[in-house]
């Protein structure tokens, strides 16, 4: 699967017009950030998994947001004892959701790799052809390099910190290897409602709503 041009710059639109309604010091120097000195918006969500093309990163954001406001309505809407998610701010929902994985961005880059063409004129040819690999230049984690880098711009509340921090769930190595880790998470979850959320629409918007491309983005000469 690949976006169009057209595709990539009304996700483009739509992230920043999201953006915007957050209205909170630094969200300008974000914004800029990402438009100017980052390829949030081109880069792709994965190597390999969904979005990995061009624009899957920004698609894949924008996923997430709308699966997150759906649930966090319809969770709003259930007669629940203590009303959870009824305090859950809109610019909360719309930081953690399009942001949550800003950790992706200058994170891929393309490199030339080989494939053997079976079905060339003579046998075991092989070619050349590019594809996403991953160079992190900023090797500090995953969901807590996404709170680093936002914070370099935006105050985050507290439930931003840990809804983002630990979106990535048991699927995160320090909540499956670390025993100081786990407690952390198992608490987070256990204050903080907008986590559970977002960690239910990254799920949905990946497994659900997204595919995975051809890791062969195009021919090498």
């Amino acid at each position: 699967m690949a976006l169009t041009k057209e595709q990539i710059e009304s996700n483009k639109a739509e992230v920043i017009d999201l953006l915007r309604q957050v209205k909170r010091d630094g969200i300008e120097k974000l914004i800029e950030w990402l438009d100017k000195k980052s390829d949030f918006f081109t880069a792709p969500s994965s190597t390999v998994f969904h979005g990995n093309y061009e624009g899957g990163l920004c698609e894949h954001s924008l996923n997430v947001y709308h699966a997150l406001v759906r649930l966090k309505n319809a969770m709003s809407d259930m007669a629940l004892e203590e009303k959870k998610f009824d305090n859950i701010k809109d610019g909360s929902l719309i930081i953690v959701a399009l942001l949550h994985d800003i950790c992706k961005s200058n994170y891929y880059t393309k490199e030339i790799k080989y494939w053997k063409d079976e079905n060339a004129s003579y046998n075991n040819q092989w070619k050349q052809y590019y594809a996403y690999t991953i160079d992190d230049k900023f090797p500090v984690g995953h969901g807590e390099k996404s709170v680093i880098m936002l914070q370099n711009f935006i105050t985050l509340k507290q439930e931003e910190i840990l809804a983002i921090r630990w979106h990535m769930t048991a699927y995160d190595p320090a909540v499956a290897v670390s025993p100081y880790e786990k407690p952390a998470f198992n608490k987070a979850m256990t204050i903080c409602p907008l986590l559970v959320l977002l960690s239910m629409a990254d799920v949905f918007a990946a497994q659900l709503m997204e595919k995975a491309g051809n890791p062969k983005i195009d021919n090498a000469v």
